[in-house]
């Protein structure tokens, strides 16, 4: 498993929590939703920091082998992207619809990508 960023492995527990075993769960919460550290997480549970540790590292394990089997965060970035490009389309045909005088071929270049976009985006 390759190292995860703070903002990575919260949209995997977002998207995953829920496959987690309850205790997984709730060391996950504890450690980074509430943003307690493994000591107090540990105290709280009656175990020891390590212990805390290796029940984190095993549940971001079995997020990152969701993903690594399912792909709905990958999914939902590409999503995202395309969403994101036919956004900027649309804003650039308004651009070219406003001006004086309306370019009418850029207009048509950026409704026939955002429709491409939006093509791809329901077939997925």
């Amino acid at each position: 498993m390759e190292e995860l960023d703070l903002a990575e492995k919260a949209l995997l527990f977002d998207t995953y929590g829920a496959l987690l075993t309850p205790h997984q769960r709730e060391l996950l919460e504890m450690y980074q939703d509430w943003d307690w550290t493994l000591s107090e997480v540990a105290e709280e549970k009656g175990t020891t920091r390590q212990a805390v540790h290796d029940g984190v590292k095993r549940a971001y394990g079995a997020l990152w082998a969701f993903e690594e089997k399912l792909g709905w965060v990958q999914r939902y970035r590409e999503r995202r992207h395309r969403l994101g490009m036919m956004a900027e389309d649309l804003q650039l045909l308004k651009e070219a619809l406003t001006q004086e005088p309306p370019q009418v071929e850029k207009a048509k270049e950026h409704l026939l990508r955002a429709q491409r976009h939006l093509y791809t985006l329901l077939q997925e």
